[in-house]
């Protein structure tokens, strides 16, 4: 065979797959389309038998009668049975008067709502595991893994520690994406596992770590090489997060965390952003994965860095669900008690209050800002130290007359150029600018002129 010969066979052979590629993508809507019809048809014969026990129409024994002479009336109908009619029943009646749920339930598997009907025990928990199943297209399998996992109890408990530039980068958006604790019971490592252990598991296992990380995660690869001077780096894990639009960077420790690591990881940032982020990436991310850590010291730890950065815990063991569940239901019996009607009635009261006060003033591209009815918004006001050294407002939670009135007392002090830009980000409590916050320093700097 010819090289030309070749390549027309290969050609032809591409416009088969794309063909093929059709297909997949048909038969995947006409099964979601079935799936949509059969789950709606579930929720019709609740509704039925639901409004017919209501009404004392029919009493339980009818449902037996039912489902007999369904079998009997329609040869090799399955999913009837009386236990599956009566599931119907409390499947309408749990989601019934809730729109925005009972339209996600369309959207799974029956067989998923059945687990979550069957495993949660309130309704916080259904809603988040709906959600989370219809996002991350988890299949049932992985639902029943992360009802094991306590997944919901996790969320509640221990939301993931965020540096405060990743939470001003990305929002809630980085809370969703990010968890805590990865569990990676997968891998049945040793107790005395080692990082290359870790590093190995995680490698062979690719596919359920992903499937931990979060559908939106990318795998790039494994001992990826910076090079940055004369010297050679290798980063253990990175990632790409299609959400986030960004690289994700992990580096694994089998051993407490310690404040240090987070300045190697820093570095490894600060050479993705240089040497490999694309021009309409956002900053890369990065994750420390330890054995174990001290909420406090990471508290401590993320309050000082400006990167986009946040600590996490792996788990070769699965939690105590048990225990995570009573602690739980307190967290929830106290947030009921403090959003009840009179903690309603209380915050409006104090907005109100707010109001008699104060006067708002809109800023661009940052928000609103209020000020005392006895100064002018846009006066000329001090910059506000922070109360405690290690206590920072964020750029964007300071108005502009405050960062003038800083930069002037900079300028005051004979700083100009870099020396200017260096001794306003300490006092901000600054290391590292993203262009937002370089922007409003820049333009106070001008003005304090």
């Amino acid at each position: 065979m010819t090289k030309a010969a070749g390549a027309v066979i290969a050609a032809v052979e591409a416009s088969f797959a794309e063909v093929v590629g059709l297909i997949e993508q048909a038969r995947l809507r006409a099964h979601q389309a079935v799936n949509t019809e059969l789950v709606g048809l579930y929720w019709q014969i609740g509704e039925y038998i639901s409004g017919k026990l209501a009404a004392a129409d029919w009493g339980e024994g009818v449902v037996d009668s039912l489902a007999q002479h369904l079998a009997r009336t329609v040869p090799g109908l399955r999913g009837f049975s009386a236990p599956n009619l009566w599931r119907m029943r409390q499947f309408f009646e749990t989601y019934r008067g809730n729109t925005k749920l009972s339209a996600l339930v369309r959207d799974l598997p029956w067989t998923h709502n059945l687990v979550i009907l069957g495993q949660s025990k309130r309704a916080e928990e259904r809603e988040f595991y709906l959600h989370m199943a219809a996002q991350e297209r988890w299949s049932s399998r992985e639902l029943e893994r992360q009802f094991r996992l306590g997944a919901f109890e996790r969320a509640v408990l221990d939301p993931p520690k965020l540096s405060a530039a990743l939470r001003e980068m990305h929002g809630g958006t980085a809370t969703g994406a990010f968890k805590d604790a990865y569990a990676v019971e997968f891998l049945s490592l040793p107790a005395d596992h080692s990082e290359a252990d870790l590093h190995r598991g995680l490698l062979s296992q690719l596919r359920a770590f992903l499937i931990e990380l979060g559908r939106d995660f990318c795998y790039v690869g494994s001992e990826f090489p910076l090079q940055v001077g004369g010297r050679d780096f290798a980063l253990d894990l990175l990632f790409f997060h299609r959400g986030l639009n960004c690289l994700v960077a992990i580096e694994l420790k089998v051993e407490r965390f310690e404040p240090e690591h987070l300045g190697k990881l820093n570095f490894y940032l600060e050479a993705l952003d240089r040497d490999v982020r694309k021009a309409h990436e956002n900053p890369a991310i990065g994750v420390l994965l330890c054995a174990s850590k001290d909420s406090e010291v990471v508290e401590y730890a993320l309050s000082r860095t400006l990167s986009p950065a946040l600590v996490a815990q792996y788990q070769t063991q699965l939690p105590d669900k048990a225990v995570a569940g009573d602690q739980v239901a307190r967290v929830l019996r106290a947030e009921c008690a403090r959003t009840s009607d009179a903690g309603s009635d209380n915050f409006t009261k104090a907005k109100q209050k707010i109001a008699e006060v104060t006067e708002a003033s809109e800023e661009d591209g940052v928000g609103t800002f209020y000020w005392p009815k006895h100064i002018e918004p846009g006066s000329a006001v001090s910059y506000r130290s922070p109360p405690e050294d290690n206590v920072f407002r964020g750029v964007e939670e300071i108005c502009m007359q405050e960062l003038v009135s800083l930069a002037q007392q900079i300028r005051r002090q004979g700083l100009n150029g870099e020396d200017a830009w260096i001794s306003m980000a300490r006092e901000l409590g600054l290391q590292r600018l993203r262009a937002a916050s370089r922007g409003r320093i820049e333009a106070a700097l001008a003005a304090g002129v």
